[in-house]
C-alpha cells in the first residue's frame, strides 16, 4: 500500500506540472488544453 500512495503523490505531482506547463508555455491552447487535462482526470 505505500508503493501506492507513493504512485498517487507522483500523479499528482505530475498533473500539477503539467498545468504550470500549459499555463506558462501554452497560453494561446491553454484553455482548451487545461479542460482536456481536467476531461482526462
Amino acid at each position: 500500500m505505500k508503493f501506492l500512495k507513493y504512485f498517487l503523490l507522483i500523479i499528482g505531482i505530475l498533473g500539477l506540472v503539467a498545468i504550470l506547463l500549459n499555463g506558462l508555455y501554452f497560453k494561446d491552447a491553454s484553455s482548451s488544453n487545461l479542460g482536456s487535462f481536467i476531461g482526462y482526470i
